[in-house]
């Protein structure tokens, strides 16, 4: 079996390389995660799918060039292959006070909701439960 393969960049963010199977047969999924305002923040307003493509392998060469150098024959598995967006973490208060005075302790993803690709929040619900 193929592994996800998780490229750290210090001070950039990482690159996974996870494989999947589509309607048209077994691909990598090609998934940057950034650090807000840095380097891989650089997708807004790219609307094309191969200017999104040319846009991850530039990266690639840049910040993962093994990466990059195993993707000489990579193509769109469809025109709608690319997706693009963020989601910025978020901290609650741990603490909240019900109707009749007494106190509840949140946890998990009620408290801190981070990336949801990665299935973290739902990882720490199934542990605190």
């Amino acid at each position: 079996f193929d592994a996800v393969r998780c490229n750290l960049v210090p001070g950039v963010g990482e690159l996974f390389v996870m494989p999947t199977l589509t309607t048209s047969g077994r691909a990598d999924i090609l998934f940057w995660e950034g650090i807000p305002g840095g380097p891989l923040d650089a997708f807004q307003g790219i609307k094309d799918p191969s200017e999104h493509l040319a846009k991850t392998l530039e990266l690639m060469e840049r910040f993962t060039p093994w990466e990059y150098a195993r993707a000489t024959k990579v193509e769109l598995t469809d025109a709608n292959g690319t997706l693009a967006g963020r989601y910025a973490p978020t901290v609650r208060k741990p603490i909240g006070r019900l109707p009749g005075g007494g106190l509840v302790l949140g946890v998990a993803d009620v408290v801190v909701a981070n990336d949801p690709i990665t299935g973290q929040g739902s990882n720490s619900a199934s542990k605190c439960a």
